[in-house]
């Protein structure tokens, strides 16, 4: 959730609607898999970028899967996301449309890029403050990464916070939001289906796009 330049009782209303909203993984999407404690899940496979939430006010960019790995939002709608993972310490991401790679990185283990437990594979927290008038707020947003069955990426999204109102009364904030990637059907030309935010994303700017 972004916060610059929102009003801290705004920011306060949209999660407390939201709060709740997605606990629980749907139970009529694919089944989580299981996640061993002591090391880090197989993610590796294609993924459609544009993915599904379990929250329906979700916007594009938190469902494109380049901007939660990576913070890149390529224009194209019909983009992929390949994932290679050669040992548990190294996740290679690389932004795909039609044979092209638009943008690759490497995440670290050992570097702070990701961390991995019961739950997932944890990407590096993002962290928000908003300030004015009525208070000022602070949030920390993480996705845990696991497989689901029939090849689908999982992701956890857990944000924590807090709200000070009037700069007197904290109030703690607490989210989670359930979002999935499918794998990648695409035919010989490299282009997968478009599904409905295909419109939506290909309108919108790019994120993180420096040095390209």
């Amino acid at each position: 959730m972004k916060l610059r330049g929102l009003p801290i009782f705004l920011f306060l209303a949209g999660c407390s609607t939201m709060s709740g909203i997605a606990d629980e993984w749907p139970s009529n999407w694919p089944t989580l898999q299981g996640v061993e404690s002591n090391s880090c899940p197989n993610l590796e496979g294609t993924y459609r970028n544009v993915g599904e939430s379990a929250y329906s006010g979700a916007v594009v960019n938190s469902k494109t899967l380049s901007v939660r790995l990576i913070k890149f939002g390529p224009r194209s709608p019909r983009s992929r996301v390949r994932i290679n993972q050669p040992s548990d310490a190294v996740l290679e991401v690389e932004v795909i449309e039609q044979g092209a790679v638009l943008r690759k990185a490497t995440l670290f283990r050992n570097k702070g890029d990701f961390h991995c437990d019961g739950e997932g594979l944890w990407i590096r927290p993002s962290e928000h403050t908003s300030k004015d008038g009525t208070g000022y707020g602070q949030t920390s947003t993480t996705i845990g990464l696991r497989p689901a069955d029939g090849r689908v990426l999982a992701a956890k999204e857990r944000m924590s916070g807090i709200a000070v109102i009037g700069w007197l009364i904290p109030i703690p904030l607490v989210q989670t939001i359930w979002y999935r990637w499918d794998p990648s059907d695409d035919g010989g030309d490299g282009t997968p289906p478009c599904r409905d935010d295909c419109d939506r994303l290909s309108q919108a700017e790019s994120i993180g796009n420096t040095g390209k």
